[in-house]
């Protein structure tokens, strides 16, 4: 999944605008729900175990 690492490719005002359209798009949210950190943040590092 390229989730963990949406904030590390994408700047902040980038992910604003695709949370902005996502939103627009699919105000339910029930398309790919979580599959692109656009529907909360998530860290900008990912865990090691």
């Amino acid at each position: 999944s390229k989730a963990p690492y949406m904030t590390l490719e994408h700047d902040p005002v980038a992910m604003d605008v695709m949370r902005s359209l996502k939103r627009m798009f699919d105000p339910n949210n029930i398309l790919n729900p979580g599959k692109m950190a656009l529907d909360e943040e998530v860290p900008k590092m990912p865990k090691v175990n």
